[in-house]
């Protein structure tokens, strides 16, 4: 199995970690390759004649593995409803839910558990005490629960790989270039994800996050380009061609609420826009690390994050190496809490300098606030400056031209469905806001 040299390491000390503590979490960047540097401990431990399983929340997660353990020729079985097992075989990718629900679950001596922030859950704690001899690995980019916490009351031992800023000047993934407005806002967007993705982004594959299903499907039947829904009840089969013809260029943009965050690689990605809040620095991460994979295929040379809720404002950029550890929330580091500076032209956010690493205008005056500040909607000073006419217009557009291409409508009528469908839309979310 050929691993980066940092992965070599990490196996490293995973194992010497393991001589006198049973529990390791190995954190390491979206895109650094964590299943990939767990097969090669899970190579070793089979070569041991040890018991592994490997468990995941998600069918994305499990199938992943599963091809990676093929790619090395691990024989495996997978545990989850529906799905052919081999019970014989030394290694089990298993569905947590599945481990769940069964009273009976396979030997482990190696138990691994994927996206490790979740293990605070109750049905995953219940799957951890079925394995008290078993030595436990988690996984993941962010060592952070939902709610802030650390995990240290889970993992003994702590082991982390290069920063996001170390996998970027490597090579390993692209730089992100944020837009955000001059502050976290409070239960509005920055700017509409479709006029933002016209506005900033037009044509580029995109991933976007919304806080809803109703939201998502709104916003995917406003896009100019060919556009689906991923949500979390979609198929696997479906999700896998969603991926080949994104890649190939068929499909531009892909929306959804809840289904891009974990388990969803798709190098192809340029665009990353962020709809919804994202309340702790672990979620925010994960999203925007969507788009941080290199694409040879596509030739992609950056990341563009919109962030319309001002998130980076209050967990810092992508790049900022950031200190995590088992006993307390992560922070950033002196460097990284440098003051940030906004372009007043451009809209880029970066730590303070002379001019804006983007566009190359003189940033003096546009520092932000050291610590943010969260304002309401009406005080917003909005990444689209178009008076209010201006932007519902092309709004209208944007929806004529996707039901012209769409070829179901008479063409004399697309302005005045359009503008229906506008207006309807608008008094919806005016209701909601009320």
């Amino acid at each position: 199995m050929n691993l980066r040299p940092y992965q070599l390491e990490l196996v490293d000390r995973v194992r010497e970690q393991y001589r006198d503590a049973c529990s390791v979490l190995m954190q390491l960047g979206t895109g650094g390759g964590k299943t990939t540097t767990a097969a090669a401990l899970i190579q070793l431990s089979v070569a041991k004649g040890r018991r592994v399983i490997f468990a995941a929340h998600l069918d994305a997660l499990i199938d992943d593995t599963s091809d990676r353990l093929t790619s090395a020729g691990i024989p495996h079985g997978i545990v989850q409803a529906d799905r052919p097992t081999n019970a014989t075989a030394p290694v089990q990718v298993c569905s947590l839910a599945t481990l769940h629900r069964r009273g009976e679950r396979p030997a482990a001596d190696l138990l691994i558990l994927d996206e490790c922030h979740r293990a605070a859950a109750p049905s995953v704690r219940g799957v951890l005490e079925a394995y008290p001899k078993a030595r436990l690995l988690g996984l993941t980019a962010t060592p952070e629960r939902g709610d802030g916490a650390p995990l240290g009351d889970v993992f003994e031992r702590l082991v982390c790989g290069p920063s996001v800023r170390e996998l970027t000047a490597a090579g390993h993934l692209v730089p992100a270039v944020v837009l955000s407005p001059p502050a976290p806002t409070e239960g509005a967007l920055a700017l509409d994800p479709v006029e933002a993705y016209e506005r900033h982004a037009p044509g580029s594959r995109a991933l976007v996050f919304c806080t809803t299903v109703a939201e998502a499907e709104d916003v995917a039947s406003r896009m100019p380009v060919p556009t689906q829904t991923v949500l979390g009840e979609t198929p696997r089969e479906i999700r896998r061609a969603v991926r080949e013809r994104v890649t190939s260029g068929e499909l531009r943009v892909l929306v959804g609420c809840s289904a891009f965050l974990e388990g969803f690689d798709l190098p192809a990605i340029e665009t990353v826009i962020l709809a919804r809040a994202l309340g702790t620095c672990s979620s925010f991460l994960q999203a925007v690390g969507r788009g941080l994979r290199p694409s040879p295929e596509t030739d992609k040379r950056r990341c563009l994050v919109l962030d319309l809720t001002g998130a980076a404002i209050l967990h810092g950029l992508p790049a900022d190496d950031r200190v995590w550890s088992l006993e307390s929330a992560p922070r950033r580091t002196a460097e990284a809490l440098a003051p940030l500076a906004r372009c007043l032209k451009c809209f880029a956010v970066f730590h303070a300098a002379k001019a804006c690493p983007r566009c190359g205008v003189p940033t003096k005056g546009a520092r932000l606030p050291r610590r943010a500040t969260r304002i309401e909607r009406a005080e917003l000073s909005r990444l689209d400056t178009r008076p209010q006419h201006e932007r519902d217009e092309a709004a209208v557009r944007a929806i004529a031209r996707r039901l012209h291409a769409s070829g179901r409508f008479p063409a004399h009528r697309v302005d005045a469905i359009a503008r229906g469908i506008f207006e309807r839309g608008k008094r919806r979310k005016a209701e909601r806001a009320a």
